[in-house]
């Protein structure tokens, strides 16, 4: 795919997901929750604002020529699979730990469900390939 067709794709999932969000905002709204719709809204200006800029960011680079992703970024992003991999082996063990062994012998709180076990799980992947991606990022000798 190159560069055009791959920024217009970015382009609709970008309007996608901020009429998802707006959508939401706008359901909170109706519902009577004006707290809720407004957080909603809140969060929908400052992920349109934020698209924007990146997009205008991708538009430039694109009719600079700039490639999109090149040898460096492949390796940093290997590098971050790689680490945040090993690393949510030992979450999701520390989850099934807490769930078994911290529910029981120190009564910590339980999860509501296992939905919400797994949300946990999935969410602490994320954060962790994020920082692993941010921490080689900064490095400077790839």
């Amino acid at each position: 795919m190159n560069e055009r067709k791959r920024f217009i794709l970015q382009v609709i999932i970008a309007i996608l997901i901020s009429l998802t969000f707006l959508v939401f905002a706008i359901n909170f709204l109706i519902m009577q929750k004006i707290t809720e719709g407004l957080i909603a809204l809140v969060i929908t200006i400052i992920l349109v604002i934020a698209l924007i800029t990146w997009l205008r960011k991708r538009y430039r680079e694109i009719k600079a020529g700039i490639p999109q992703k090149d040898e460096r970024e492949m390796k940093i992003i290997s590098l971050a699979g790689l680490r945040s991999f090993l690393i949510s082996i030992y979450w999701l063990l520390a989850i099934s730990w807490y769930s078994d062994l911290g529910v029981e012998k120190f009564n910590l709180p339980q999860f509501r469900d296992i939905s919400q076990a797994v949300s946990f799980g999935i969410l602490g992947m994320a954060v962790f390939f994020g920082l692993s991606w941010l921490w080689y990022k900064r490095k400077e000798n790839l």
